[in-house]
């Protein structure tokens, strides 16, 4: 044990990647431009998503950072078979001009009409209470 502990010591904590006895890996092309797409498309939503913020909220400063508190927020997924709806009904973010910066978003995705894959239900967002 006191061997393979000294020789442990022995062995540099750093070396340069010219020392390594294989390449390094990098993505492949064809992965790099999928991993990108996804990135781009993921940004641009998110961009599209601050639109409607901005217009209720007024400025422009704390969009982003609403939108990330949206993501974490909690939320009722009620299916409605008899309406042909599911609810997401958002618990709020703790802050009544924060939910009311949230109305123009969720206006805006109500108008889409947008249905559940794989299902006939139609996506209604709306603030719980």
């Amino acid at each position: 044990m006191q061997q393979l502990k000294a020789q442990l010591k022995d062995l540099p904590t750093h070396i340069k990647a010219g020392q390594l006895s294989e390449p390094l890996q990098t993505l492949p092309s064809d992965d790099r431009l999928i991993y990108e797409t996804v990135r781009m498309i993921a940004y641009r939503t998110e961009v599209r998503m601050m639109n409607p913020i901005i217009m209720a909220q007024g400025k422009k400063r704390n969009a982003r950072k609403l939108l990330q508190a949206l993501y974490q927020a909690q939320a009722n997924i009620i299916p409605e078979q008899r309406n042909k709806a599911l609810r997401v009904q958002v618990l709020g973010l703790g802050c009544h001009g924060l939910d009311q910066a949230l109305t123009g978003l969720f206006s805006e995705l109500n108008a889409s009409a947008t249905t559940y894959p794989g299902t006939n239900l139609q996506m209604i967002y709306e603030l719980a209470g």
